[in-house]
């Protein structure tokens, strides 16, 4: 309880949430594309428009940049870090504005000019147009840090030229389990798969494993791969159970190209 004559006060309410989106836009306002897609020649310009809508209720000021994309290590699409130069896609986009503060409840339009070099290679080349905010925490350590959080839009840019879809998979190793019962071992395998072409692909990997005199075969469709950008690659590991032991044994891996949207 409160001493005589003190006031109890409330406590103070939790400050909302910041929240924005980023998405491709018109002079007039978003339109109905997903993300941005192009596909023009070497030297070619391209005038567009990326919308960053504050759904909050206070002003948002945000930092607007483009950037590079690569495939992470579990197969994603991700962005580099703001601090790294891009040297492809994102460096060929030139922001009107490069911060921006939306009203609340209200969208920003900012146009972009998109120009390819003369010398850019052919096949497809990805990036994203990133909106990000810097506030105030802490680290694992309790360090006062800011974190940087970014909402961004994909950009899919694809030269004209020769298209070479083609993928590589290398790396294979297998490791023996042992069972009480013959017919019963079991096999992990780790593989990698790289986008050895200049297109966006999907894999559908194929294991077969094989025994001496054909004791054994075991064919297994692996689970598909997301999407690889060019020159990415991503390393599996699985396990195939009911594996004949034998003193030798044969592992073959297939990877079949998917496309992607």
């Amino acid at each position: 309880a409160a001493p005589a004559g003190a006031t109890e006060s409330a406590p103070a309410p939790a400050a909302a949430p910041t929240t924005w989106s980023v998405q491709p836009s018109t002079e007039h306002g978003p339109d109905d594309r997903p993300f941005f897609r192009y596909a023009l020649a070497p030297a070619a310009r391209r005038i567009d428009y990326v919308a960053v809508t504050n759904a909050g209720d206070s002003p948002l000021t945000v930092d607007l940049y483009a950037q590079d994309a690569f495939t992470t290590a579990a197969g994603g699409f991700d962005l580099l870090a703001a601090g790294r130069p891009p040297v492809d896609v994102g460096s060929w986009i030139r922001l009107k504005q490069t911060r921006v503060t939306v009203p609340p409840r209200s969208r920003s339009d900012v146009p972009f000019e998109l120009s390819v070099p003369d010398n850019a290679s052919p096949g497809d080349h990805a990036g994203g147009v990133v909106a990000s905010v810097a506030t105030p925490g802490r680290d694992a350590a309790g360090n006062r840090v800011l974190v940087d959080r970014r909402v961004g839009t994909r950009v899919h840019l694809r030269v004209d030229g020769p298209l070479r879809p083609a993928l590589g998979a290398g790396g294979l190793s297998a490791r023996v389990h042992t069972a009480p019962d013959p017919f019963d071992g079991g096999l992990t395998v780790t593989y990698t798969v790289r986008n050895t072409g200049n297109v966006r692909l999907g894999a559908r990997p194929e294991l077969t494993v094989r025994g001496p005199w054909g004791l054994t075969e075991k064919h297994r469709r692996l689970d598909p791969l997301p999407e690889l950008l060019p020159g990415a690659s991503v390393t599996r590991t699985v396990r195939v159970d009911g594996v004949t032991q034998a003193f030798r044994l044969d592992v073959d891996l297939a990877v079949h190209p998917l496309p992607v949207p």
